[in-house]
């Protein structure tokens, strides 16, 4: 049986191919479209799944991850980053335009359990796995089970409050003060824009003109780093993980803010 697993981010869509070793055989990445259009982003998921030669196959299964809560009803809810995906039912759209079997989770959950099972986390009994890409995200994995909470909301890093501030979100639909307002990948280019006036791409950009030793990077990333330690101690005192795992587009193997964290 094959499987189709898409990384439906605020930056990037994802699309692989795996085989029964969750081996990625395949795999496509386009930058999601911000047409304001629901219909866009519907068809450029259909069309990526479609590019994939499996899904002639009838054995084939389709996973999804999105960045956002997926609720009891299969309702997508507080999705910052991709804003026209809010409030639909993801799965029964896609059913009615490809006759395969579709599952849509929240993205971190999905990384977190992954870890937890094949990953990094694969040792340990319980896994707190944090995504820093366009948004924050997490998933709180205990005995090898996702831990949802009453109304599907538990493990989302990204709204813990670090600061009492009620003035800018810089981007983020979550409170003035929570950590994605200030430490996501969307966050951090924003406030490298204002700080130098220019109009940045995104977080990288700002990472190397840190690494580069330009002192508005330099501050932007150490402040990116105290932040998500702060963030880190909160969740330890609340649940106790044995390991944190850290992913997301900002983590590269040479990002400035890991080891300073």
């Amino acid at each position: 049986m094959k499987k189709i697993a898409i990384d439906l981010g605020g930056t990037n869509i994802r699309c692989a191919v795996l085989n029964e070793q969750y081996e990625i055989e395949c795999l496509e990445k386009e930058r999601t479209v911000h047409t304001g259009s629901l219909e866009d982003n519907i068809k450029q998921i259909v069309k990526l799944i479609q590019n994939c030669s499996c899904i002639k196959d009838e054995k084939t299964t389709i996973g999804i991850g999105v960045p956002g809560v997926v609720n009891e009803e299969g309702i997508l809810k507080y999705i910052s980053n991709i804003p026209e995906l809010e409030g639909i039912n993801l799965t029964c759209v896609l059913k009615q335009k490809i006759k395969v079997p579709v599952t849509v989770v929240n993205d971190a959950n999905a990384a977190a359990i992954a870890e937890a099972k094949i990953g990094a986390g694969r040792n340990f009994k319980s896994v707190y796995y944090i995504t820093v890409s366009t948004g924050i995200g997490g998933g709180f994995v205990l005995n090898g089970d996702i831990v949802k909470g009453a109304s599907g909301y538990a493990g989302e890093a990204g709204s813990i409050l670090i600061r009492k501030e009620n003035k800018d979100s810089f981007g983020s639909k979550l409170f003035p003060g929570s950590i994605e307002c200030y430490a996501s990948g969307n966050a951090i280019t924003r406030r490298g824009s204002s700080v130098t006036g220019k109009s940045l791409k995104d977080a990288g950009e700002v990472f190397k003109a840190a690494k580069n030793g330009e002192l508005w990077g330099i501050a932007l990333v150490d402040q990116m780093a105290y932040d998500l330690a702060m963030m880190c101690a909160d969740i330890s005192y609340i649940v106790n993980p044995q390991i944190f795992v850290f992913g997301g587009g900002c983590m590269t193997i040479d990002n400035p803010f890991f080891d300073k964290m």
